[in-house]
């Protein structure tokens, strides 16, 4: 697994107006062709040369759609107003946070779950809510929320840590938290065939040796880590998962995990990738590895991502936005 600084410097070179820096980074490529990246919160604002940010505001969610390595900025608001891209319109009080998004008839979907509470990974707590927020798609414009559809409510469970489409169904990952510490202590599994994503009656769940009806039903499947991105494995045997150690000391290397099916059982979470941000900036921490398929030069080739963030504020991101900027990385072979 090696660094990518081709795709790296795709988002060190935002300089703005716009998008400046954001996490949870997924994507999927649109109906027309063009990439999306979907980001969780996001700085809008300038940046140098030297990287050093002038901020205009701090949103919940955001995209960056085009052609690599032109990518136009998607928020709400204005530049010197910004908004959320996906306004959590079922609570006034709650913030919906993106993760894998995917697209179904000629939308693009994205996964979101409700938190509430003074922004901060330790300070939000997660409502039990979570949605599919549909983003229709103008030929040649930016994405534009439609509706959510909600899925079963469930407080331990964060829909959509990563999806997976195999077989004829869509595969998708919730992550069972410990809520005082945002610690992942197993995944949920959910399967729906492809043609009917958006019926939730539909969606049945991996009860611990079948698929049953009832999210209610699901079991926690034993991973240690969050699986934020699965994806087939290249050479045709079983899925290959993606995660980062939880925790301010322990999550210092990019790990993969393996499964002969989707709902595992998976392998303990192996290292592969030392991450060099945790030393280079002050209190930097990483979480969200994911899978960009659709990026892959070749079928033996994958890409991955992992989300940055510093404990330390804003006197670190001031000084290099690049310290929340999403890397790159790639497996060959």
């Amino acid at each position: 697994m090696l660094a990518d600084p081709v795709l790296d410097n795709v988002f060190s070179q935002q300089f703005g107006p716009g998008w400046i820096g954001g996490d949870s980074c997924y994507s999927t490529k649109l109906p027309d062709g063009r990439e999306a990246f979907v980001f969780a919160d996001t700085y809008i604002g300038t940046t140098q040369a030297d990287h050093i940010p002038t901020f205009t505001g701090l949103v919940h969610s955001s995209e960056l759609v085009g052609n690599l390595p032109n990518l136009a900025s998607d928020y709400g608001g204005t530049y010197s107003a910004p908004q959320t891209l996906l306004p959590d319109t079922f609570d006034p009080a709650g913030i919906w946070e993106s993760l894998a998004t995917l697209v179904f008839d000629d939308s693009q979907m994205i996964f979101v779950n409700e938190y509430k509470g003074p922004s901060g990974i330790l300070t939000l707590r997660y409502t039990g809510r979570s949605g599919i927020a549909e983003m229709t798609v103008p030929p040649g414009g930016l994405p534009q929320l439609q509706s959510v559809t909600l899925l079963p409510e469930d407080p331990v469970t964060t829909w959509g840590s990563a999806t997976l489409k195999s077989g004829g169904y869509q595969y998708i990952y919730g992550a069972v938290i410990d809520g005082p510490q945002h610690s992942t202590t197993g995944m949920k599994v959910a399967r729906v065939p492809f043609d009917k994503f958006l019926d939730i009656g539909s969606w049945t769940y991996w009860n611990g040796s079948q698929w049953v009806d009832g999210e209610s039903n699901a079991a926690t499947v034993t991973t240690k880590n969050d699986l934020s991105g699965v994806v087939p494995n290249p050479n045709g045997s079983g899925f290959i998962a993606a995660s980062i150690p939880w925790g301010a000391f322990d999550d210092t290397t990019v790990d993969l995990s393996y499964a002969t099916s989707p709902q595992g059982p998976w392998t303990t979470p192996e290292p592969v990738y030392t991450i060099p941000e945790i030393r280079e900036y002050a209190g930097e921490e990483a979480y969200f590895p994911t899978f960009h398929p659709e990026l892959s030069a070749n079928p033996d080739q994958l890409v991955v991502s992992y989300d940055i963030d510093t404990d330390e504020g804003y006197s670190v991101i001031n000084r290099d936005i690049r310290s929340y900027q999403p890397r790159f990385l790639t497996i060959t072979g």
